[in-house]
Formats: C-alpha cells, sequence, structure tokens
C-alpha cells in the first residue's frame, strides 16, 4: 500500500485489500497504522496475480471498524503521527 490510500481509506473508513510490495521501506509501518486506525486485509501476490480476489474482497468487508480513532483531522496531524510511526 502506499501513502495516499492508506490515508484517504482510513480517514474516509473504507475497507482497504492491499498487495505487499516487498521493496518499499515504510511498508509495514502503513500496515500497521491500516490495522490500528482502519479496516485492512492483505491479499498475497500470488491470489493477486491469479485473479483470486473474491475471497479477500468479501472478508475485508466484515472486519470491525477499531476502537482506536486515526489522528485528528488534517495533513499537519497525519503527517506527524506518520513520522512518529516510521521512526519506530
Amino acid at each position: 500500500p502506499g501513502y495516499g490510500t492508506v490515508i484517504a481509506a482510513v480517514r474516509d473508513e473504507k475497507a482497504l485489500v492491499y498487495v505487499r510490495r516487498g521493496n518499499f521501506v515504510d511498508e509495514q509501518s502503513l500496515v500497521d497504522y491500516t490495522h490500528r486506525h482502519g479496516r485492512g486485509m492483505e491479499l498475497s501476490r500470488d491470489d493477486f496475480e491469479s485473479g483470486n480476489w473474491e475471497e479477500t474482497l468479501r472478508a475485508v468487508l466484515t472486519v470491525a471498524v477499531p476502537s482506536e480513532a486515526p489522528p485528528s483531522p488534517g495533513t499537519s496531524a497525519v503527517v506527524r503521527r506518520l513520522k512518529t510511526y516510521l521512526s519506530s
């Protein structure tokens, strides 16, 4: 997942299915952020490439909304929170 996709999905309370890039240094922080503040589920690279998406797409819709709210609205709040995650 990328920064913009994760932030928009969490902000808009949309379920997010993602495929790991494997070569993106901030990937784990974004995945952690997604699961802490939003509704996300990983689709394996094999399932993605074979078109086997249906099970994951259905399953992500059953993921409960997390109890921990995302940072307050606004770009600066999101940037500060991401910096905290990325510096860990």
